[in-house]
């Protein structure tokens, strides 16, 4: 099945592993699409809170939004993006902002590398209703 084109194989991380968004879901495609669909609405707003907490040195606020959206990002099968949004908890959570703007630069990386994933996969969601 196409959907499950791009999964991890071996452990390998990949940049969205659509078998573990469907599996999330038990294979509901109407409700991942939505789900997508609200995320990437979503996505823009955590990531300007990542980077309004990290410009302000604001450690709470670093482990608040990068929390959030380490949830959603792991929902999804995004194992890298949500790897560098823990790390970015992480900085948060032990209040040593030092090595944020390195790590939001990681996280913004992997977000741009999600993006297209993203609309493929919801353009390939929405073409198996047919």
């Amino acid at each position: 099945m196409e959907l499950f084109s791009r999964s991890a194989k071996d452990g390998v991380d990949v940049v969205l592993d659509r078998k573990v968004a469907l599996s999330q879901l038990d294979g509901d495609t109407d409700t991942l699409a939505m789900l997508l669909d609200l995320f990437r609405a979503d996505a823009p707003n955590t990531l300007e809170s990542i980077r309004k907490a990290v410009k302000e040195n604001s450690a709470p606020g670093l482990r608040s939004a990068a929390h959030k959206f380490k949830g959603s990002l792991s929902a999804l099968g995004a194992g890298l993006a949500m790897k560098a949004a823990l790390q970015l908890e992480s900085i948060g959570r032990a209040g040593d902002m030092t090595g944020a703007p390195a790590a939001l630069t990681v996280l913004e990386h992997e977000i741009g590398r999600l993006g297209p994933e993203l609309d493929d996969f919801c353009k390939e969601l929405r073409s198996s209703r047919h």
